[in-house]
């Protein structure tokens, strides 16, 4: 998650007013996780990566700060983490820009 985040950080700046990458635990297998944080106009996002192999995606609306999840799935050993990534923020900007 690292590797995509530096290489669309300059992309993911200029859609988003802050953009953030956070470690929490990263050698549990539980309870570690990887978390990018983006913030608009109209929202704030957090992608998170859990060691254990789940995936989260929340938006929460501003300023009504309604929670919306827009993915929660069991990600499989074989899945493209930046394939994974991308669509998320893919359909987050689209989001955004309706």
């Amino acid at each position: 998650m690292q590797d995509w985040y530096d290489r669309n950080l300059g992309r993911l700046s200029e859609i988003y007013g802050q953009t953030v990458i956070r470690s929490f635990k990263p050698e549990h297998q539980v309870d570690g996780k990887i978390i990018i944080e983006v913030e608009s106009r109209t929202f704030v996002a957090m992608v998170t990566f859990w060691n254990k192999g789940d995936v989260e995606v929340i938006r929460l609306d501003l300023p009504t700060k309604d929670s919306v999840v827009i993915d929660d799935p069991v990600r499989s050993e074989n899945e493209d983490v930046a394939q994974l990534l991308d669509s998320y923020f893919e359909q987050l900007r689209e989001r955004d820009s309706t």
